[in-house]
């Protein structure tokens, strides 16, 4: 996927960067940096110290598309409650057109991901171009730490399934832990980072 290129600068020291049109969605960085005078590590690390570092994103094709969510949050003991607000809203707020899936229970999440697609298949056909499903659990009770704050761990498993023919276009992981005065409110922070770093995700990953 990553490649190096050589790129001359112009009599006044500027370099232009014209990448061809990605194929994929993707979100990394591009480097520049002076091209080493060998191929001496310590030459090949100093030409790299004195580069610079510029954010290369490339939102996925999905994201332009109309989509639903299935993924539910979980509570400290284990059991299911509703579809993730803080996803579905995170997702809203970064302009991607999603709603909540039609199937209301989690019963789902424990069976094949292609029962979920056919189940969902029979209601909403090709409606909507993706569904983002998964689960946000607990890592471990919320606990008071030696500072007296209250510190929750969260963690969110998600699929991103292609509503054509059900295949999972994308996977991840994502993780987060927040302090608070209280326990509410430590919950709810860390539900907010995990719901903007997963929609992050999804959106530069499926």
């Amino acid at each position: 996927m990553y490649a190096s290129s050589t790129a001359v600068t112009s009599d006044d020291g500027m370099i232009s960067f014209f990448p061809e049109k990605p194929e994929s969605a993707f979100d990394s960085s591009v480097t520049f940096y002076p091209t080493p005078v060998s191929s001496d590590p310590a030459v090949m690390q100093a030409a790299q110290s004195a580069g610079v570092t510029a954010p290369y994103k490339v939102l996925s094709g999905y994201v332009h598309k109309p989509g639903i969510v299935y993924v539910f949050d979980f509570d400290e003991s284990g059991k299911a409650g509703t579809n993730s607000q803080y996803l579905l809203r995170e997702l809203i707020n970064s302009g991607v057109r999603v709603g909540n899936a039609p199937i209301p229970t989690s019963s789902y999440l424990s069976k094949p991901v292609a029962s979920l697609y056919t189940a969902t298949y029979k209601i909403v056909g090709t409606t909507y171009a993706f569904m983002v499903s998964g689960a946000v659990k607990y890592v471990r009770p919320v606990e008071k730490n030696e500072d007296g704050k209250y510190v929750c761990s969260l963690t969110a498993d998600i699929q991103c399934i292609d509503m054509k023919d059900g295949s999972v276009v994308y996977t991840t992981r994502q993780s987060q832990t927040a302090e608070a005065d209280s326990k509410f409110k430590a919950v709810d922070i860390c539900r907010q980072q995990l719901a903007a770093k997963t929609a992050h995700a999804v959106m530069y990953g499926m």
